[in-house]
Formats: C-alpha cells, structure tokens, sequence
C-alpha cells in the first residue's frame, strides 16, 4: 500500500464484527462505524459498491469462491491501475494518487472525510 492506515470507517455490517474489527486492532487502525441506515456517511465505498455490481457482478455467476477472489483481484487491479474515473479527471486513481503525493510532498498527513 502507498500509504499507512490509521483509520477507517465501515457501516455496521455484521462482516466487521469480529475477524475484521480484531484485525484493525491487531494493526492498529482505529475503526470508526457509520450511523445506521446511513449510507452518505459511506459515499464513497457506496459509490464502488454500485460500479462494481454493475460493471463486474452483473455478469459474474456460479464461480467458485477461488474464481471469485482471482476475479475481485484482477478487477480491483484494473479499477486502480488501468481503468480512467471521470470524478479524479480521467485519471486512475494510481496516477492521481502519485501526482498528489508528488504536489503535497509537504504534508504531514491526510485526512479524507
């Protein structure tokens, strides 16, 4: 990762209860959760949720879960390094991410919310 974690912030699905939430702890990370029903407070992990339900589960059926993983990787890799976002200036979020760290080489930190 190009970057440290310090925080994050989910909704408070039962996903995040236990193995997750033990693992940001092991790591570290603050874990912050989202008010219930909600999920402005969530807008951009909402937003890639919609894009890839559209543009990769819509047409994704009966794999197993070790097809789904090497898919969700291979996808995840194109969504960062090889796919344009019209909101980062038809930038990948990789190229956007260097030209920011190289303007901002200053900063101390990052905060997004």
């Amino acid at each position: 990762m190009p970057f440290s974690v310090l925080a994050l912030q989910t909704d408070n699905g039962a996903e995040f209860l236990k193995h997750f939430d033990q693992a940001t702890e092991e790591e570290l990370i603050t874990h912050f959760f989202s008010h219930p029903y909600c999920p402005k407070e969530n807008a951009f992990v909402e937003r890639k949720i919609q894009t890839d339900k559209y543009e990769l589960w819509a047409f994704q059926e009966g794999y197993t879960v070790e097809e789904l993983n090497r898919i969700t990787d291979e996808w995840n890799y194109v969504y960062n390094h090889v796919r344009p976002h019209q909101s980062l200036g038809y930038l990948t979020p990789m190229e956007f991410l260097k030209a920011w760290m190289e303007e901002s080489k200053d900063r101390v930190g990052v905060f997004t919310m």
